[in-house]
């Protein structure tokens, strides 16, 4: 199961849409972000808190577009290859099928979550705040889902 969420996981990161909707994904947190930090007379220190609770909006959605269209490319995978039926007819469970496309869509989250954590710790050191709470930042980034509770 998990050479074939490798397989997928590849899939997912080497296609032109993922490289599309991730540029488009920072350009908007970028935006947001110097939106957010520089307000007319007064600048605001960068801080954590500012760094994640705004762009969280703008890359929880794109993150969630991301699953929802990888998740059905994904499973119609298959079929657009016109290998369905061979892949139907091997000795693999379904259930290894599947999970093995749900670690390859969780993979591809995890990798959407760090570029956001890295462009908010760059676009904290650009503005030249070097108080980085690492720690702080994974663990809102990890218990913030971006799917609605």
């Amino acid at each position: 199961m998990l050479q074939l969420s490798i397989v997928d996981f590849k899939y997912i990161i080497r296609s032109w849409l993922f490289h599309v909707m991730l540029l488009f994904g920072i350009l908007a947190l970028v935006f947001a972000l110097s939106r957010v930090t520089n307000r007319g007379d007064l600048t605001f220190l960068p801080l954590t808190r500012i760094m994640l609770s705004i762009p969280m909006f703008f890359f929880s959605t794109v993150i969630m577009l991301l699953t929802f269209l990888y998740s059905g490319m994904l499973v119609h995978r298959a079929q657009m290859a016109k290998a369905n039926q061979l892949i139907d007819a091997t000795g693999t469970s379904n259930w290894v099928l599947l999970g093995s496309k749900i670690l390859a869509l969780l993979g591809g989250s995890v990798v959407l979550l760090c570029v956001l954590m890295m462009c908010g710790i760059g676009l904290q050191l650009y503005h030249g705040y070097y108080h980085l709470e690492i720690g702080h930042i994974t663990y809102i980034i990890c218990s913030s889902s971006p799917f609605p509770r």
